[in-house]
Formats: structure tokens, sequence, C-alpha cells
């Protein structure tokens, strides 16, 4: 539920940029809620995701309310100060405005198959794309059984890259969904997971990794930089 204050921070996100401009034929973005102050922080707030639209041409279509880990994993800094008293730039500012193309937490949000898929740090949602309604609602195992920095991934002949340890990917009619070593292969006809696995490192070489396991009928691989810090 939203309350009034939301309502109005809702409104001042669209202005910022939330809606799509009106040429664009359909367009999916997130709705924050109000600013919460950061504890012993001055000024620092911060704003999560409450909802994700679909927009045609500037209309809404529809407004699906996150589950509540995504609106945990979905946000960050929204409203803070530089030293001198300026606005500082924030990942969710830069979102809002329309100069970043995902907020901080998203792994990755496809419109495919007739199906939104939104993967974030918490978990996968996947929603009717004409109505907004909620298939499936997978939530990522805790514990991190793989990291990289940057890579690419294969399962049979689909293929594509990734990030922070994660991806999520068009493969056939389904997509795979990848985050800290735990996988879901998802098929879309109808939505269902039609695999899930754990993959731990399969080997490690200085500044890179190799992770590989069953996925389905093939064989998840990827290879991932580790970044010297």
């Amino acid at each position: 539920m939203i309350d009034a204050r939301g309502a109005v921070w809702l409104a001042l996100a669209i202005v910022l940029g939330v809606a799509a401009p009106a040429s664009a034929q359909d367009t999916l973005r997130f709705d924050f809620g109000p600013p919460v102050p950061a504890p012993d922080s001055a000024g620092e707030a911060r704003c999560d995701a409450v909802a994700l639209r679909r927009l045609r041409g500037g209309r809404v279509l529809w407004v699906r309310p996150l589950p509540e880990r995504a609106r945990r994993a979905i946000g960050g800094v929204c409203r803070c100060t530089t030293p001198d008293g300026r606005p500082c730039a924030t990942e969710v500012r830069d979102y809002l405005r329309g100069r970043a193309p995902s907020p901080p937490g998203v792994i990755g949000l496809e419109h495919h198959a007739g199906h939104v898929f939104l993967a974030d740090t918490s978990g996968l949602l996947v929603l009717d794309a004409a109505s907004g309604a909620v298939v499936l609602d997978e939530p990522t195992p805790e514990g991190r059984a793989a990291w990289f920095d940057r890579g690419r991934w294969t399962l049979g002949a689909c293929r594509g890259t990734a990030r922070s340890g994660a991806f999520l990917g068009r493969c056939d009619d389904g997509v795979v969904f990848f985050d800290a070593g735990h996988a879901l292969l998802v098929a879309t006809r109808p939505a269902r997971v039609v695999a899930r696995a754990t993959l731990s490192v399969d080997a490690r070489r200085p500044g890179s990794v190799s992770i590989e396991g069953p996925l389905g009928a093939h064989t998840l691989r990827v290879e991932g930089a580790i970044f010297l810090r």
C-alpha cells in the first residue's frame, strides 16, 4: 500500500523522468518511495523501489507493486549534499532523470515471450506482460558460491555477458538467471522453472575464474574476470 506521501513522491518521480517519452512503444520503469533519512547521516536519504510500471506512448498499462525482498534490493541514496552544500549526484537520481538505464540492485529487466523478467540481487520476478500479474517469484538462496567483476556465459547455443557476478539472459523462448553461483533456467510456454543449480568455481587463475555445471539439458559455462583492487 502506497500512502499519500508516497503518492506525491511517485508523481515527482514521473516528472523527473520515470515516465517514458511519448514516442516510445513500450517502456518499463520503476516507481520509488519517499526518501528515508539515513541514520547518523546529515542530509542523506535513501529511496527504495516500490513498483514496476509498463507504459506505452506515455500511457500507463499497469503498475505492479514489488515484493518486499525486491524493495530492499533495488534503490539507494537519492538525497545527499556535498561538503559545500550542493546536491550531490547519486545513481538513483541519475535513473530518475533518465541518465542511467537502471537503478542500483537491478541485474536485468527483459520483456520477452509475453513476460516481463525482473532480476535483482534478491531474486527473479516474472510477470505477465499484458496484465502485470505475478507468474513466478523466485528468491535467490542465501550465500555466494561464485563471484567475478565482468564475464561471458554460454548455455548450449545461447550466450551473453555478465557483470558483478550475475546476469539475466535470453535463451530461445526462455531466460537464464545467474547470481553469485545460483542459476535458474525459466521456460515461458508456460512460465515455469525447468532447472535450477548452485555452481561453484571450477577453476581459478590469477585475475579470472571459470564456473561450470549442468543446467537443464546443457552445461552452463561462465568465464569471469576479477579486477585487482
